[in-house]
């Protein structure tokens, strides 16, 4: 069975401020393909979100911004997904 953990406000606020950041990974950094896997925009913007939220629950404001290490999480995690179905 999987973990799950709730955000909390603040984190929920990080998100919805950096939506954006799921926009460009997927503009710039992965190529949506639906003849590859049946992978479409939505789907690979609905896993980045997932990303998104787990950049959140993982980020330590000490260490940098959240954008770029959200930017981080989000591209590593759609390619390992991305990836896992091939």
């Amino acid at each position: 069975m999987k973990c799950v953990k709730r955000l909390t406000a603040d984190q929920q606020r990080l998100v919805e401020e950096n939506l954006t950041i799921v926009e460009r990974v997927l503009r710039f950094d992965i190529s949506a393909n639906p003849c590859v896997a049946g992978l479409g925009y939505e789907d690979l913007y609905q896993e980045g979100c997932v990303w998104l939220c787990n950049a959140a629950l993982t980020f330590d404001p000490a260490r940098g911004s959240f954008a770029s290490y959200a930017r981080r999480v989000v591209q590593n995690g759609l390619v390992g997904y991305c990836r896992s179905l091939t």
